[in-house]
């Protein structure tokens, strides 16, 4: 990954959870922690934890023995996270989602909350998921819908891009190429005439669960 991946420091992480945190993340969280937590798995990953949002849901619902690792590719978003006392259970280690440090067949169950779209290789990543994944785990994540259904990113867009029409917000760019935080579902392949669209795949014996929404409608 670039390094500019890497580049979080200072107090941003601090920032980030604060500002961010649970009014944007909490509820799509606790959505996406109850289809992991809710199958006894014993064993689970986290990637891409960030400041440990979702984290903090997981160890408060899985059983006290089952293991929970959560890992980011950032180190300092890490060390914020693990200062949180309600996250004491947690094992930390950075890694790169694209090239996890894991044995196959390690966990129940793959979670990663709003990390996918930033991976530089959506497939190495996906692949990664399921090599770590014991025969028959669950993997699952979620992304952002596309703009005009996301109003909490239209609105900021719209008003940053009105403010300043020279130089208007790419990071949220609607029609971005590279890796947006929203819209990863424009970017799918289109479906073939008759297929219907699914949110539950199940692939090489894993079961893949694909959550998008906004929180503010």
């Amino acid at each position: 990954m670039a390094k500019t991946d890497t580049a979080f420091s200072g107090a941003i992480a601090q920032f980030y959870d604060q500002y961010f945190g649970y009014p944007l993340f909490g509820p799509h969280a606790e959505k996406i922690a109850r289809r992991v937590a809710g199958r006894s798995s014993r064993s689970v990953l986290e990637v891409a934890a960030g400041t440990g949002i979702a984290t903090a849901i997981l160890a408060h619902s899985l059983p006290v023995d089952a293991e929970l690792i959560a890992t980011d590719l950032n180190q300092p978003m890490l060390d914020f996270a693990a200062t949180k006392p309600e996250l004491s259970r947690v094992k930390w280690r950075q890694a790169d989602a694209t090239g996890l440090p894991f044995p196959n067949d390690s966990f129940d169950a793959v979670l990663c909350h709003f990390g996918v779209m930033f991976y530089p290789n959506h497939r190495k990543g996906h692949a990664e998921a399921y090599r770590v994944l014991k025969p028959g785990g669950r993997y699952v994540f979620n992304v952002w819908n596309r703009i005009s259904r996301t109003a909490i990113f239209e609105i900021v867009h719209e008003t940053v891009a009105g403010l300043y029409p020279a130089h208007p917000p790419g990071f949220i760019a609607p029609h971005r190429a590279d890796r947006s935080p929203i819209g990863l579902r424009d970017q799918a392949p289109r479906r073939r005439a008759g297929e219907r669209e699914s949110t539950r795949l199940r692939i090489w014996g894993s079961e893949v669960r694909i959550l998008s929404g906004a929180p503010i409608k």
